[in-house]
């Protein structure tokens, strides 16, 4: 019991701090490169449009997903 324990923590610890690192990355990125974030942003709003924003419609976003993958790399 107490291993299971363990490895959950471990897991959500490790969950948490790629996911943490990946958007502070991501965010410091962003701030310094605002065409990038222009260009997410006009994607957004072209995928989304006026309606919700639903789980099909993030997978949609390639650009973004390119971005994030590419700071996820540097993080």
């Amino acid at each position: 019991e107490q291993e299971i324990i363990a490895n959950c923590f471990v897991f959500l610890l490790a969950g948490f701090d790629t996911t943490a690192n990946t958007l502070g990355v991501t965010c410091h990125f962003l701030a310094k490169h605002p065409e990038i974030q222009e260009r997410i942003f006009e994607e957004i709003q072209d995928t989304a449009g006026d309606g919700d924003i639903t789980f099909e419609k993030v997978n949609e976003l390639r650009y973004m997903d390119a971005c994030l993958l590419y700071t996820s790399d540097a993080a």
